[in-house]
């Protein structure tokens, strides 16, 4: 399986990379991406 770099974590600048056709993280709405952690962190300031 092979990985391809789309990016940087907007919080903590770690690579987020695509694999086999799916984000390994999160676009937001002004098109910057979040690694899952950092997304995590973000929403659990959140109520749903």
């Amino acid at each position: 399986m092979e990985k391809e770099f789309v990016g940087k974590c907007e919080a903590c600048d770690s690579n987020i990379y695509c694999s086999s056709g799916f984000i390994e993280g999160v676009v937001q709405q002004d098109k910057t991406l979040l690694c899952f952690k950092c997304s995590n962190k973000k929403d659990e300031g959140k109520e749903t």
